[in-house]
């Protein structure tokens, strides 16, 4: 009988403490929250040596214009901003006439137009609003506008935001910054072809070849600086060409319908 209670006694026992091992088991472990900071990683940008009057905004696309940049200026970047909209930009000094009035309408290159619609292959009908609020309805030769993703830098040496189409970012050793706000004249290495002088080679090589350059744009690629040039053939094809920046010659050319090959300039 002693034994039989013993066994009763210690088989209770056991299930007593597997129940309570199970219940330790069950309960959850709270998982620590994710207190890490993402770290904007600030970097340098130069202005376009082709731009001239290029608007800062206070705050990105509509913005009030706070100041102005041109090409060989030199800035540090400490934000970024991008918006899901394509945005529309003019991308050199213009005169436009309205539409209603018939009158003219001085533009600077940046200009942000609004209301944007393809007309045909070569020309949109857009707004332009006004200072004093009033709407300008214009028609814009296609290549004299930049159609991108709406990416915005913020210049800390100004306090403004900048269209990020309008410059080339900076590859800086580790001892190397950004000293000033303004530089008057672009860096260059020894031996490197400029932006400047691969513009005017393909000036010269369209004239030569009866084409027209609209476009010409700085790419990083992989490492190397490559000048990329848009130009359009009498025929009305559109061609694509590469410079790099230690030969003076054409890498490449690619040419097409239009379409196709303003779609494969604004994605470069």
């Amino acid at each position: 009988m002693k034994k039989l209670i013993l066994l009763t006694l210690l088989l209770i026992i056991c299930c007593t403490d597997e129940t309570a091992s199970k219940r330790k088991s069950s309960k959850k472990v709270k998982k620590k929250e994710d207190t890490s900071i993402s770290v904007f990683q600030n970097f340098a940008v130069g202005i376009l040596s082709d731009k001239k009057n290029i608007n800062v905004r206070k705050k990105p696309v509509d913005g009030k214009i706070i100041d102005r940049v041109s090409g060989g200026e030199e800035y540090t970047v400490t934000n970024e901003y991008t918006d899901g909209e394509p945005v529309y930009l003019l991308n050199k000094k213009i005169k436009l006439k309205d539409l209603k009035t018939g009158e003219m309408i001085r533009k600077s290159p940046g200009f942000k137009l609004s209301n944007v619609k393809l007309i045909d292959d070569l020309y949109y009908s857009a707004d332009i609003i006004n200072k004093d609020g009033s709407v300008s309805e214009v028609v814009v030769f296609r290549y004299d506008v930049d159609e991108n993703e709406s990416k915005w830098y913020y210049i800390d040496e100004i306090g403004g935001w900048i269209y990020s189409s309008f410059c080339y970012r900076i590859k800086l050793n580790e001892s190397s910054s950004v000293s000033s706000s303004k530089v008057n004249k672009p860096k260059t290495s020894l031996n490197k072809i400029t932006f400047k002088q691969a513009e005017a080679f393909m000036q010269k090589r369209c004239s030569d070849v009866n084409q027209t350059l609209m476009k010409k744009k700085i790419v990083d690629f992989d490492g190397k600086t490559l000048y990329m040039f848009l130009s359009v053939a009498e025929n009305g094809y559109v061609c694509i060409s590469t410079i790099t920046d230690f030969k003076l010659e054409v890498l490449a050319t690619d040419c097409g319908r239009s379409e196709l090959k303003i779609r494969q300039w604004n994605a470069l």
